[in-house]
């Protein structure tokens, strides 16, 4: 019993040693792993199980498609994945450029030392051990090349000699290695494709490599197949620079998965990746990439479908600075964030773009559309747009378009001068369960309604604040507004909605508890507009129209509520200062429902004796009758 307490006394002496913090008795040795996933928990320099992979040909190399996890290395298993064919001991070709001799056999105990010498046995893969290899490699045929290390250890540099593979027939695979100094094959006036051209390639795979310091005019880090694949896996594209289009990458059809493209630049378009066919790609990160023209992370020419992944940090100059598409694209679970242009900052797309569970944030455009400028149908699903900026739709600007929102919140964007969250330029939208929210513009600080027609389902514009008009929506072409509660926006002037266009018809909206520094706290009418089925409720305005201002136009009310709206000077449920108001069969409250300090203010007389049902005519100066 005495030797078990002195044990235990001594337990949290044990262990990594470090007597700064608590002992973790999921994590004995400290090393980050728990005590469940560790081969030695009292070994900090041992942590998870290795991969293994098989050697069934006993040559040294595994069968990247045979693999296990072990604390311990099987018999028969080995550390490395880069045998091509695990039932012929001769293959892979070893290349070792430090111990190696081109009067080898290029066997694991007699490497060859150049990649010349590999290819011209005509084996179809070749292994290379870490070091530098200088040149510039034309294939005609199918081949695997590879590192039995990594990227990082293994480099292969054309010294500015043209592209460091130029294929010619068949396809290459290649593997953990590093592709720099390309410059490109000369086509008439360009160069294309500047560390790898194959544009005549069956196909074109390449897997855990880093491209890096690459050049061309079109492609400066691999130009793919015109007709094959170009199949891209946790690949590094970085610093390469294109004097035309495709910064890093230009593909006609692609698959991409789990890629890094950071930090290249196209002078023209397509900064880290231009796509000319169909492409599909999944967890990759666009970021820090430059384009003079368009589509600083990407531009796509034909239909594409993303995946997972980000576009962060980059910029064009003129339109798209994250994503540019000229064709219909769908991003699904991608966060497009801090990008910069001068239109569409985030994304800028011509035809059709389908969001889904995506995120638009922190975006800038000079001009329009923050987080989205598009001119082709949208269709927007559980999408956040929140803390864009731009002059016009700092959140998007969607123009003469279709669409549909389901599960959309458009939050904290900025327009400098129109359209904080949304500017609408006659589009036909099906809004439902969205949400534009805490938005702030000089006008229509949550919605710039340019004509159209927009059906709201479920949909609130609220907290949103105007420096002049129109706080809620901003209506000044003639429209149709369908649905939705437009509350707690503020402005000086028509903090819920303003309506400045000939013949437009605002229905079945609740607008509440809106405030005005100055007038129409609910609406405010500056053309003939009709009012259906709308509840003005409990709005408030420092000096008058409290509920409703009419100024200079007609406003026609069919069966609407006019209720508890409060202004501090005259006019609490409808001030006319010029034009004419007309009433047909609405509600302006009674008893605690009345408006204060009356109904209705023509400009020289005050009413306050309509109730429920009422119809009437007030024109300014000239009474209600």
């Amino acid at each position: 019993m005495r030797l078990l307490l002195l044990s235990l006394l001594l337990l949290p002496a044990c262990g990594s040693g470090d007597d700064t913090g608590p002992y973790d008795p999921n994590d004995f040795d400290g090393d980050g792993v728990p005590a469940s996933e560790d081969c030695d928990d009292e070994d900090p320099d041992v942590g998870r199980p290795t991969p293994w992979y098989r050697d069934a040909d006993d040559d040294g190399f595994g069968d990247p498609d045979r693999s296990q996890e072990g604390c311990d290395r099987p018999s028969g298993w080995v550390d490395n994945a880069v045998d091509c064919d695990d039932a012929d001991p001769s293959m892979p070709i070893l290349v070792d450029g430090e111990r190696g001799s081109d009067a080898n056999s290029g066997g694991p105990d007699d490497p060859l030392a150049t990649l010349d010498a590999a290819l011209a046995t005509g084996a179809g893969c070749i292994a290379l051990r870490p070091g530098t290899y200088h040149g510039q490699w034309a294939l005609e045929r199918s081949v695997r090349i590879g590192s039995t290390s990594g990227a990082e250890d293994t480099v292969l540099d054309a010294d500015g000699g043209g592209p460091v593979f130029t294929v010619q027939a068949g396809s290459l695979s290649l593997w953990d290695v590093t592709v720099t100094g390309g410059t490109g094959l000369l086509v008439g006036d360009h160069a294309f494709g500047g560390g790898i051209y194959a544009w005549e390639a069956d196909a074109l795979e390449i897997d855990g490599c880093v491209f890096r310091g690459n050049a061309a005019g079109y492609g400066a880090a691999v130009l793919g197949p015109e007709t094959g694949t170009l199949t891209a896996r946790d690949t590094l594209f970085t610093g390469n620079t294109a004097s035309g289009s495709g910064g890093g990458v230009w593909a006609v059809d692609a698959e991409i998965s789990n890629c890094r493209i950071e930090g290249n630049t196209a002078q023209y378009g397509g900064g880290g990746f231009f796509m000319g066919g169909e492409v599909h790609a999944e967890g990759t990160t666009f970021s820090g990439n430059t384009a003079t023209t368009k589509g600083g992370g990407a531009w796509v020419e034909q239909e594409a479908t993303l995946v997972g992944g980000t576009f962060d940090g980059n910029t064009a100059d003129v339109e798209g600075g994250g994503l540019y598409t000229r064709t219909e694209i769908t991003l699904q679970d991608v966060a497009v964030t801090g990008n910069e242009a001068e239109s569409g900052g985030g994304i800028s797309c011509e035809r059709g773009l389908t969001l889904i569970d995506a995120t638009v944030t922190g975006n800038t455009a000079s001009q329009e559309g923050g987080g989205i400028f598009a001119t082709g149908d949208l269709d927007a699903r559980d999408v956040l747009v929140s803390d864009n900026t731009a002059q016009m739709g700092g959140g998007m600007l969607l123009q003469q378009i279709g669409g549909t929102f389901s599960g959309v919140e458009i939050t904290g964007n900025t327009g400098g001068v129109n359209g904080g969250g949304l500017y609408l330029y006659r589009c036909t939208l099906d809004l439902g369960d969205t949400r534009i929210a805490e938005n702030e513009a000089p006008y229509g600080a949550g919605v710039d309604l340019d004509g159209g027609t927009i059906t709201a389902t479920g949909v609130s514009i609220a907290g949103n604040v105007a420096g002049n008009y129109a706080g809620g929506i901003y209506v000044y072409n003639v429209a149709s507004w369908t649905g939705g509660t437009v509350e707690d926006n503020e402005a000086p002037t028509g903090a819920g909605i303003y309506a400045d266009a000939y013949g437009t018809r605002i229905a079945d909206v609740t607008v509440t508890s809106n405030s005005a520094a100055q007038v129409g706290g609910g609406v405010f009418v500056d053309e003939d507009v009709t009012l259906e089925r709308v509840v003005v409720l409990g709005n408030s305005a420092r000096q008058a129209g409290a509920g409703i201002e009419v100024s200079g136009a007609e406003a026609t009310l069919e069966d609407c509520s006019v209720l508890r709206n409060a202004s501090d000077g005259k006019g609490g449920g409808a001030r006319v200062s010029e034009g004419t108001l007309r009433s047909q069969a609405s509600d302006w409250g009674e008893g605690g429902d009345d408006n204060a300090p009356d109904d209705v203010w023509d400009g020289a007389t005050a009413y306050d004796d309509f109730g429920a049902g009422e119809s009437f005519t007030c024109t300014a100066r000239t009474g209600c009758h």
